[in-house]
């Protein structure tokens, strides 16, 4: 077990999260804003060597989210992440003859697990090689649960547990391998198989594995909210646990959340490209088609709400339209229909958005076709990789200042 990692949730003092999104090799675009963060920290904290790892106390992601967090909570600097994804991208999204993601999945899974186990090796969450918090979203389809798991060694799951009566063992998420997780949270419907992961062994032989799938397919595709109920909800114990007793006299063990405040979390939230999802119009659509384009549709939803319950929580530095209706909720926040204008917690979302008003307003550019626009809008468009990377550093030179990050949560024994 990591001490570093219990010392570091558990310690006094405020908290810092980062949240990365979903979105196949739409990646890049996170990583370019999470080269301007590094940047703007580092020079913050006049050292070169400054990682990621050293300022936010918990990394969280989902899909494509979940590999960039896994490699930035070993202590990655975002140079080496981009490296490698770079690296990586072109062999897993590779096209395979035959394959149309109908039938079979549109991609191989084998160039996926063979770059993540090289990456990762053996690694599992137990491993001190952790350098902080690390949270993985999945789905969980035979039970139709979104599953997080995360590095806590005060977790309830952190531990192996035995039923006496069956003497049935679950797996404790410290046994969980890196690897494995990555490949269950980046397991997209049709574009790679279901990954199966053993949580449960019977005596005398084993259970069945559990099934997983993409965790965008879940309501945390954008992870912030998820991350924000796990600081504050005392059944995740990212404060550790504390002995009360109950109304009944009776000695319990309980939770502590993370106090919440402006002052005492601050989230950042980093997205992988939004855009508003429009059906193309056919005069006749295979059910399969339309199921799909339902699904995308929903992950579009899901994000939507996301973004507005995080701003309508806090305090955004940055405001993000909603929709034409409600706007960004700038002046519209729970904080100041309450009377407590600061909100709950400090927020900064970082993101571009793929559609030709948003980057001809924002970043000047206007020579995107209606049909590249729909080019870039999709998971697997490897060949884009140097256009997000050239989208994403022209907007994170633009949104991502130092001002974003309070003072409040310069924390010198954690940076």
């Amino acid at each position: 077990m990591s001490q570093h990692v219990a010392d570091r949730l558990t310690a006094p003092g405020p908290k810092r999260v980062l949240a990365i999104d979903g979105g196949g090799v739409r990646g890049m675009i996170a990583i370019g804003f999470l080269e301007e963060i590094e940047a703007v920290l580092r020079r913050r904290h006049g050292r070169n060597d400054y990682v990621l790892a050293d300022y936010f106390d918990m990394i969280g992601g989902t899909s494509v989210g979940s590999m960039l967090a896994t490699m930035l909570a070993l202590g990655w600097p975002v140079a080496d992440v981009h490296r490698m994804f770079c690296e990586a991208a072109p062999d897993i999204f590779r096209p395979t003859l035959g394959r149309r993601g109908l039938l079979v999945p549109k991609f191989s899974d084998r160039s996926l697990g063979k770059h993540v186990d090289r990456i990762l090796g053996t690694t599992r969450f137990e491993d001190p090689a952790f350098r902080t918090g690390l949270a993985i979203v999945t789905k969980r389809v035979d039970t139709g649960s979104p599953w997080v798991v995360y590095n806590n060694p005060n977790g309830k799951y952190w531990d192996d547990h035995v039923d006496p009566e069956t003497g049935k063992r679950r797996v404790g998420n410290r046994h969980y391998r890196a690897a494995d997780l990555i490949r269950a949270s980046t397991a997209a419907p049709t574009y790679f198989k279901p990954h199966e992961i053993r949580i449960h062994e019977l005596p005398g032989g084993t259970e069945r594995p559990a099934t997983f799938v993409d965790g965008g397919i879940s309501p945390y595709n954008d992870p912030a909210l998820l991350l924000l109920m796990m600081a504050g909800i005392r059944g995740y114990r990212l404060g550790g646990v504390e002995t009360v007793f109950d109304e009944r006299g009776t000695c319990v063990t309980r939770g502590i959340p993370w106090p919440l405040g402006p002052d005492k979390l601050f989230i950042v939230s980093v997205g992988t490209g939004d855009f508003r999802f429009v059906s193309r119009d056919r005069w006749w659509k295979p059910a399969m088609l339309l199921a799909g384009e339902s699904l995308l549709s929903m992950i579009s939803d899901t994000q939507a709400t996301t973004l507005k319950m995080m701003q309508w929580l806090a305090s955004p530095n940055k405001a993000w339209s909603i929709n034409r209706e409600v706007d960004d909720l700038r002046y519209d926040t729970l904080g100041q229909l309450l009377g407590a204008p600061q909100g709950m917690f400090s927020y900064a979302r970082y993101n571009i958005r793929l559609d030709k008003a948003w980057l001809d307003q924002k970043l000047g550019v206007t020579h995107f076709s209606a049909r590249r626009l729909r080019q870039l809008q999709r998971l697997d468009e490897v060949c884009e990789l140097h256009t997000y990377q050239t989208l994403s550093r022209a907007a994170a030179a633009r949104q991502v200042t130092s001002d974003d990050f309070p003072w409040q949560f310069d924390n010198p024994k954690c940076g």
